[in-house]
Formats: C-alpha cells, sequence, structure tokens
C-alpha cells in the first residue's frame, strides 16, 4: 500500500503517536482478560472439585454481576488450565494474536453458556438445521410446519 501524500510536518510524529494511543485497546482487552481468568482461578480456589453453581449465584448477586459472566470466567480458568500451561502461554498460542478480545475468547474457545450450565456449542448449516426442524414437526404432526420447511428448502436452498 502506498503512503499517502499529507503535507504536514509531522506526519510521521503523528502515526507513532496514533500506534501508541493503539497500543492502550490492546493493553485494555489484555488486563480485561487477565481479570476474568483471576475471578474465575478465585472461584474454582473455593470449590476445586466441586460444583461451583451455587458460589457463581452467589458471588454474582454479592458483586452485582451476571452470573453468566462468573461463569465464562470460571470456564475460561478452567480451560486454560487444561489446555495450557499458564495464561500467558493461552495468549501466545490464539490465532487472533494482539487482537484477542474476551468477547473473541468466550465466542472462539468455550462452550455457550446457559444459566443452568454449560451448554454445547454446534453450529449446524441451513440445511442440518431445516432437517432437525422437519424431524421436530414430524415428531409434533405439525403439518403446517412441514410444509414451510419443505416450501423453504424448494424456494431457497441449491440443493
Amino acid at each position: 500500500m502506498e503512503e499517502p501524500n499529507i503535507t504536514t510536518n509531522n506526519y510521521e510524529s503523528m502515526v507513532e503517536d496514533c500506534n501508541s494511543l493503539f497500543e492502550g485497546i490492546f493493553i485494555s482487552r489484555q488486563a480485561k482478560i487477565e481479570t476474568y481468568y483471576a475471578i474465575g482461578e478465585r472461584i474454582k480456589q473455593e470449590q476445586p472439585d466441586g460444583e461451583v453453581k451455587e458460589l457463581v449465584h452467589g458471588v454474582a448477586q454479592a458483586t452485582g454481576r451476571a452470573v453468566r459472566t462468573l461463569y465464562y470466567a470460571v470456564k475460561f480458568y478452567q480451560y486454560v488450565v487444561d489446555n495450557h500451561e499458564t495464561l500467558e502461554d493461552f495468549l501466545n498460542s490464539v490465532d487472533e494474536g494482539k487482537n484477542i478480545s474476551w468477547n473473541k475468547i468466550k465466542k472462539n474457545y468455550l462452550e455457550l453458556l446457559t444459566d443452568e450450565g454449560i451448554k454445547e456449542n454446534k453450529k449446524y448449516t441451513l440445511n442440518q438445521a431445516l432437517n432437525m426442524m422437519q424431524e421436530k414437526c414430524d415428531h409434533d404432526e405439525n403439518e403446517g410446519g412441514r410444509q414451510l420447511i419443505e416450501w423453504f428448502k424448494e424456494n431457497h436452498l441449491n440443493n
């Protein structure tokens, strides 16, 4: 990519300043990740081998944080412990590099969570999802649902 033709005397200095300021974004993301890791670690210290559901609900209520957030923190801590030597090892291994964020960790490395606990993270193609819906309609004898799914497949899917 060609460098733009900028007529300011301080262009290179300004670019360096902007890059330094952008570094603050990476630092804040890293701090957030480290914080959630530490929260997960602290909760697991109290229940190292046990179920953390009751503990997570209590901490959530006492701190005003979402139950789901605390479950993710515990899950993240456990993921790192189970798959990496250290948190730093995990951070160095991710494809996102410095662009890793808490949201990307939840989406790409942890299973989806429900309020009741952990739900398996499965992704389906549209065709697979439609087939599952069709099976449900067949089971429930829902003729209208079956017809709608068939119509959608015929008119919107390239088989």
